[in-house]
């Protein structure tokens, strides 16, 4: 078993400068067993992402945003706790990783502009998965499952981190909470990616609707 860290970029060169002043320093510092880093000038994140995964060989995946950090230990937590369930509770018996796959849900701790830090927590815990994410992007996934999924949908403007783990419980992953493993997320003036709140609602909109109608809780 095994972790690979994969920072993705898209766009202009200033996100790679910015992956390798902060995204790619924490990654190394948690020494993974893998690290890849690749740009698509032309392609969206998604396709970045994808085409990443697709040259990882490590048997988990760990994608981290370019403006974003792993705390330190983060994948030793990881690994601690993949071991754990890896771990069968009885001679003979099947552990949980022979069961079912396993999403490792880090905590969140967002940075803010001004140099403010929230506390590390699991987020959006106050309402089912299937009303909001529970899974950070850097949540670790099995890369045969994430690979037999097809990845991330780049036809989602936002929420594609959402939409994937959401995939990955119907195909019959389960979550496991680490909460040694914190994931720190910068926050960007302006409200980043999502500040469209009409793209926004529609894409979480689809996102749930489709969710619901493949469990047939629609």
């Amino acid at each position: 078993m095994s972790f690979c860290v994969l920072v993705c970029t898209h766009g202009d060169d200033s996100w790679v400068d910015l992956a390798r002043e902060r995204a790619l320093p924490s990654a190394a510092a948690a020494e993974p067993e893998e690290i890849v880093a690749l740009h698509s000038p032309d392609g969206g994140l998604a396709h970045a992402r994808n085409c990443a995964a697709s040259s990882a060989r490590a048997s988990h995946l760990i994608f981290l945003d370019a403006d974003d950090e792993l705390d330190p230990g983060y994948v030793d937590a990881m690994r601690t706790a993949l071991a754990m369930l890896a771990a069968a509770p009885m001679p003979g018996s099947p552990g949980q990783l022979d069961l079912h796959p396993t999403l490792f849900v880090p905590r969140v701790q967002r940075v803010w502009p001004d140099g403010r830090e929230d506390a590390p927590r699991f987020p959006n815990r106050q309402l089912p998965m299937d009303r909001l994410n529970h899974c950070v992007i850097g949540t670790a996934v099995p890369r045969l499952l994430f690979l037999s999924l097809g990845g991330f949908r780049a036809d989602l403007p936002i929420y594609e981190d959402w939409a994937l783990f959401l995939a990955c419980l119907r195909a019959g992953a389960v979550m496991a909470d680490v909460a040694a493993a914190v994931y720190r997320a910068h926050e960007r003036d302006g409200g980043g990616r999502n500040a469209n709140r009409r793209v926004a609602a529609a894409t979480y909109e689809a996102i749930r609707s489709e969710h619901l109608a493949a469990t047939g809780a629609a």
